[in-house]
């Protein structure tokens, strides 16, 4: 009786595409073939530390669970993040304003993702979220 639907061939899956046939991927985990083969058939479901193990090998546990893909985070713009910090530290001097280090660094990360959009930074809305914050 398969006692995880789907878990195993997922797995079988990402060992695959590791490159790696049921005795080396078990190694991985210090977990024998047998056992291997046991959690690809479904016979047995795998513990977490079996699942830490693989994914320092480069195993999606995500999708070995779910079934659904890791995506993976959106690289930074380097030059948008330098675009809306100069745009801060502009209005910040201009306003004679100083906000905290949490304060600010939130205020970027808002800025930069309400930025990322269109890839372009506009300061009047930088003065606008300022003006709001201080009331």
């Amino acid at each position: 009786m398969e006692t995880s639907i789907g878990i195993g061939e997922r797995l079988r899956e990402e060992r695959e595409s590791l490159n790696l046939n049921q005795e080396s991927f078990a190694q991985l985990a210090k977990a024998t073939r047998q056992t291997q083969s046991n959690y690809e058939k479904g016979s047995r479901s795998p513990d977490t530390e079996y699942l830490y193990a693989i994914s320092l090998a480069g195993a999606d546990i995500q999708y070995i669970i779910t079934g659904m893909r890791t995506t993976p985070a959106a690289p930074v713009d380097t030059d948008l993040l330098r675009q809306v910090i100069e745009g801060v530290e502009y209005a910040l001097d201009n306003n004679n304003l100083t906000l905290s280090t949490v304060y600010k660094s939130k205020l970027i990360a808002l800025l930069y993702e309400q930025f990322s959009e269109n890839k372009q930074v506009e300061q009047a809305v930088i003065n606008r979220f300022l003006q709001a914050s201080n009331g």
